[in-house]
């Protein structure tokens, strides 16, 4: 199942990926190319991990604020954890906990996507087509 979905979300980035970098490799000079597929590339890798980063970051976070203070140490540190843990109630709210992460990890995404995608658009405008 994990499979199938990257392969969902490399069906959507690929093509930007490929996008991005013919217009940066088709506006600059041909001697500088391989400069601008480069730092094309670099930019993406760049933009990939950040964004890994952040939206882990803030799941973990929303996650632990869904965990009681009381709590064992090892229920704020991971679903798994949690769930080998007895308390019935604890594993419920380390589920929920984990659901609204997820949530707000995915919110977060797509107003970023949203975002990038309108500022895109918008620096597009004057660029001529290929």
């Amino acid at each position: 199942m994990a499979a199938l979905g990257l392969a969902v979300i490399m069906f959507g980035a690929a093509p930007i990926s490929v996008l991005g970098t013919a217009l940066a490799v088709g506006a600059a000079p041909p001697e500088k190319a391989g400069a601008a597929a480069a730092t094309g590339q670099t930019a993406y890798d760049l933009g990939l991990a950040l964004g890994i980063a952040v939206t882990g970051s803030v799941a973990v976070a929303v996650y632990r604020t869904g965990i009681p203070a009381d709590a064992p140490a090892a229920a704020h540190e991971s679903l798994g954890a949690a769930l080998s843990l007895t308390d019935e109630r604890l594993i419920a709210q380390a589920r929920e906990a984990f659901t609204t992460a997820l949530h707000s990890a995915s919110a977060l995404s797509a107003a970023f996507a949203l975002v990038t995608a309108v500022v895109v658009l918008a620096l597009l405008r004057g660029v001529p087509r290929t």
